[in-house]
């Protein structure tokens, strides 16, 4: 058995896995009448694992919508959360219940989740974006969580101008996607419940734009589009799939299959899956 505990968005969730079915859910918010300090939060997550823990409990992952250290264990900025930095939750978890903790950020556990749970079960290389209170991007290589999000110049012994300039355009490229996007998501937040806003208008030609500047570095099996962009889904993918189309054909890509999430609590059955 294993825990899997997410903390985004004003609440926790908290889930208990027996292989891969979810024996136990449990929801507490975060913040009620008024924010809850750093030590309260706290307190509530260790609480709700206590609530799943049984002596057949072999480990603990944690999904945080963070700036973090994922070897040590060291929270350094939690989003949406004041006062949250440099906490070594990692360590507060093992001493207090004895089994090894592990942690990482929101989309790597969101795609996991859905790798072991959800609709990519059966895909070895998976491309995924995501859109809720902020915008995330995470990618599985051959069955693996691909963790290095900058162009690896250290092991070639040799690199050409050409093969120099093409990853600079990569990360160039990603990069300003990534901020046109947030952009838009930060001005628009509150009114991205509506499918039918004129924001998804940008935003759909975004996401395409932003995948096809991923399909540019990686050979994915299928795209993943998670959160507002999951319930949106309908809305959206005729014209996403419409500029895609495009870039298969001016770049001789074969068009890859585009899908929204499906599972319930991604985040905290993936965070089950980090060990």
């Amino acid at each position: 058995m294993k825990i899997g505990i997410d903390i985004s968005f004003g609440k926790i969730c908290g889930v208990l896995l027996y292989r891969e079915v979810v024996l136990a859910t449990v929801h507490t918010p975060i913040y009620g009448v008024k924010r809850d300090t750093k030590k309260e939060i706290i307190d509530k997550m260790l609480t709700m694992i206590e609530s799943l823990f049984t002596s057949r409990v072999k480990g603990i992952g944690i999904s945080l919508p963070t700036k973090l250290n994922p070897d040590k264990g060291i929270v350094y900025d939690l989003s949406q959360i004041p006062h949250w930095k440099n906490i070594r939750i990692k360590t507060i978890i093992e001493e207090k219940f004895q089994v090894p903790t592990f942690i990482n950020c929101d989309i790597n556990c969101f795609i996991l989740g859905e790798k072991s749970n959800g609709s990519c079960k059966r895909y070895s290389n998976i491309i995924c974006i995501t859109l809720d209170s902020t915008i995330g991007t995470s990618v599985i290589l051959n069955n693996k969580l691909f963790t290095d999000s900058q162009p690896d110049l250290k092991k070639a012994k040799c690199l050409s101008q050409i093969s120099y300039k093409c990853m600079q355009n990569f990360q160039q490229s990603y990069m300003r996607t990534l901020e046109e996007f947030l952009f838009i998501s930060d001005t628009f937040n509150d009114d991205l419940e509506n499918p039918s806003h004129e924001a998804w208008n940008d935003i759909k030609a975004i996401v395409a734009r932003l995948i096809s500047i991923m399909l540019t570095r990686f050979e994915p099996d299928v795209i993943l589009l998670g959160g507002k962009l999951s319930s949106s889904y309908h809305h959206c993918i005729d014209t996403i799939k419409d500029y895609m189309n495009i870039f298969s054909s001016a770049y001789g890509k074969a068009t890859k299959p585009i899908i929204p999430s499906e599972l319930e609590n991604a985040r905290a059955v993936g965070a089950a899956y980090l060990f």
